[in-house]
């Protein structure tokens, strides 16, 4: 059980007391005050931290960020969703026209999370783009304008404060146009490990792909993408 207080004034006694949920238990415990961190440097739009925007689709770079301690900015969500009462800011500069915006690895007391893009400056910023965690913790933002900077903030997805959150926040650049194995001629050609274990694999995407005229297992080919492999014996497994 913890109790998150705020507001409390510096220097003056608090008094806490103890007892068991039901009657005639004796129980033995620990009791521990703690002292939060103060708000991030990041805690508003003026402090933004700069995100590295990564030529490609993996995320090579990204950036750690927690939301504790974090306040309220005072800007409006809508028309994102969530409750953003401990947000925390960052930046990037677009090198094009689409740029993809991912949080991974959110952990700590909540993690279900919302983000919101801008375009503006601090003080006149104007929502461009809406994210959220869950099965895509991913966002594409169209229609953006190369060399110029654009902000995001992170929250929770909930008003109960107190929230200690962290997550890895990530900018990724989409190829412009079909990638290019797009089709069977330009199959990219994979390694074949020589044991079960994929030592050695192939980052890919289908962002752009166009769909190829041919046979099906299941699902819509629309954007299929093509590999392809020597095998060194008579069974392979591909995953």
């Amino acid at each position: 059980e913890t109790a998150n207080l705020t507001g409390l004034t510096i220097g003056q006694p608090v008094f806490v007391r103890v007892y068991t949920y039901g009657a005639g238990i004796a129980s033995n415990f620990n009791i521990c005050v703690g002292t939060a961190p103060p708000p991030p440097a990041n805690d508003d739009c003026a402090g933004a931290v700069a995100l590295t925007v990564n030529t490609g689709m993996s995320c090579t770079s990204q950036t750690a960020g927690t939301v504790q301690s974090a306040t309220n900015s005072g800007i409006a969500v809508t028309p994102c969703a969530g409750t953003a009462d401990d947000d925390v800011w960052y930046s990037f500069t677009a090198s094009q026209a689409t740029h993809i915006v991912s949080l991974n690895g959110v952990a700590g007391s909540v993690t279900s999370m919302n983000f919101q893009v801008f375009s503006g400056v601090c003080g006149t910023l104007t929502s461009v783009a809406c994210g959220a965690t869950g099965s895509a913790p991913t966002t594409t933002v169209n229609s953006l304008t190369a060399g110029q900077v654009y902000y995001v903030r992170v929250y929770t997805n909930t008003s109960t404060g107190g929230q200690n959150t962290t997550f890895n926040i990530c900018v990724t650049t989409p190829p412009v146009g079909p990638p290019v194995n797009d089709n069977c001629a330009g199959a990219v050609g994979l390694t074949v490990n020589a044991g079960q274990t994929c030592t050695s694999q192939t980052f890919g995407t289908v962002f752009g792909a166009t769909g190829t005229a041919d046979a099906t297992c299941a699902g819509a080919e629309d954007d299929d993408v093509w590999y392809s492999f020597v095998p060194t014996a008579t069974a392979h497994r591909v995953s």
